[in-house]
């Protein structure tokens, strides 16, 4: 059984995809995201930053009257999503923030909008403020997470029946960490496999000595390749 901790609406989207392959899954999300009621101006001379699929659908929303605003994007699969919506000054798509960071580098950009939530990739902004870039951040949502796992997710840890978690954010793997811990169910947990979008969350996992397998290519598609390779 594959514990899935996304939010809710993605959750039960990869659980439908999983079941495909003959996976039970546990859905146990461990954040809910809540926009914020502002309406954001958008001006078409400056440049925004997305890191996060929220914040695509957030700018696929607003595009009847944004589609001609500049944008950096991170994750290739966002990048195709806004390129399909019909956006039409898309600067650069990167795979992952340290590409972004090799392409600033590189830049002459004075001012990026950092289209964001309240949980985001500190490293990344100070690594383009240090570039002289001003980064405004522009918060549009807010990420709440839960406080304890469900008594079910922990009898289902406890007895074995999850094998493996899915793990998309640094953020998740922290709190997923916490909420094991307060559960007191650390022990059995080491007996998990996380699978990881990415190296970097991986290691904050294998720092606290859980098992993590990971993708090169922070995608979907090729986290539910891994979870095939494995079975």
């Amino acid at each position: 059984m594959i514990l899935i901790t996304r939010p809710r609406d993605k959750a039960f989207k990869l659980e439908s995809k999983l079941s495909n392959y003959g996976y039970k899954c546990h859905v146990e999300p461990l954040s809910a995201i809540k926009f914020k009621n502002q309406n954001i101006l958008f001006n078409k001379n400056q440049v925004y930053l997305i890191t996060s699929p929220r914040t695509v659908n957030y700018i696929i929303k607003k595009k009847s009257k944004n589609l001609s605003i500049k944008l950096l994007v991170i994750g290739l699969s966002s990048f195709g999503k806004l390129k399909q919506a019909g956006f039409k000054n898309l600067i650069y798509g990167a795979q992952d923030s340290d590409d972004m960071v090799k392409f600033l580098k590189k830049s002459d950009f004075k001012t990026i909008n950092y289209l964001t939530g309240t949980i985001r990739n500190t490293n990344l902004s100070l690594k383009i403020l240090e570039m002289g870039i001003f980064l405004k951040e522009i918060v549009i949502y807010e990420t709440v997470f839960r406080k304890v796992l469900s008594k079910k997710c922990v009898a289902l840890i406890k007895l074995k029946k999850i094998k493996q978690v899915v793990i998309y954010s640094k953020a998740n793997a922290k709190h997923i960490i916490y909420v094991l811990n307060k559960a007191m169910v650390k022990k059995e947990s080491k007996s998990l496999t996380f699978f990881c979008l990415s190296k970097k969350i991986a290691d904050l996992l294998n720092n606290e000595g859980y098992n993590t397998i990971y993708c090169i290519k922070p995608v979907e598609s090729s986290l539910i390749k891994k979870l095939l390779n494995s079975s």
